[in-house]
């Protein structure tokens, strides 16, 4: 077996210079249910604290999560996989091929001894949620390019083929998730504020 293994990294951040107008999506404000429940995650979180809204969203700006730019984001998905198959002699049998993955999203928790008001205490709720619906549908865009990355590495002719279904895959999951960060810009900027 020959295996493989590749990483990328997603931010809750638009990249600049789109060149066009992109159509833009809505996004809930809490995700259909907790993003810890969808296939092939590992939710990991970082304590947040703060006496007030401000204080709590400066205490995210110094701890969250950085960009491969180094800039603090609330937070951040990342994705591996890893591929094998079967080899017949000198020559790979991409229909064996077997493909799995991990997503782990970082998300901002209210540190549990952090002593706050209910009316602060239901705006980082609400806070909470939408920055992890916002995750909820990246994560939805890495799955369906996973399985939608197998199946062409599976229908390849030859060694060649499956490992050009890989890396046009992988690129297609880094579109995605590009192409969903400005598809939510408008949403994001609606995102209710802590402070």
């Amino acid at each position: 077996m020959i295996w493989l293994a590749i990483m990328a990294v997603a931010t809750l951040q638009a990249s600049g210079g789109t060149g066009g107008r992109v159509a833009q999506i809505d996004v809930p404000t809490r995700p259909p249910r907790p993003v810890a429940e969808m296939p092939n995650v590992t939710v990991a979180t970082y304590e947040v604290r703060g006496q007030s809204g401000s204080a709590l969203f400066a205490d995210i700006q110094r701890q969250g999560p950085l960009t491969r730019s180094g800039q603090r984001v609330a937070a951040r998905t990342e994705w591996r996989n890893t591929a094998a198959w079967r080899n017949d002699g000198e020559r790979c049998l991409p229909a064996t091929t077997e493909l799995t993955w991990s997503i782990t999203v970082t998300l901002p928790t209210l540190a549990a001894d952090q002593e706050i008001g209910p009316r602060l205490r239901e705006r980082w709720r609400a806070y909470a949620l939408q920055i992890e619906a916002f995750e909820y549908g990246r994560v939805e865009r890495v799955n369906d390019g996973m399985a939608s990355m197998l199946a062409a590495m599976r229908a390849a002719e030859d060694c060649e083929g499956l490992a050009e279904a890989r890396r046009r895959g992988e690129q297609a999951i880094a579109d995605a998730s590009a192409r969903y960060d400005l598809e939510v810009a408008r949403a994001r900027r609606a995102i209710r504020p802590l402070t």
